[in-house]
């Protein structure tokens, strides 16, 4: 597999690392993923 730092542009978590990353070194990054993902189970299991 590929490390989640060097996978930013199709991972969410290389995403919110890259954006964590920015974000101490200063720049503006808006806040993404902040709606959580329904899982299998939630899928399978929750109401809809």
């Amino acid at each position: 597999g590929v490390p989640v730092i060097l996978d930013e542009k199709k991972s969410d978590a290389g995403q919110a690392y890259a954006d964590v990353i920015a974000r101490y070194l200063g720049e503006e990054r808006p806040h993404r993923f902040i709606d959580e993902k329904k899982g299998l189970f939630g899928k399978l299991f929750g109401s809809k």
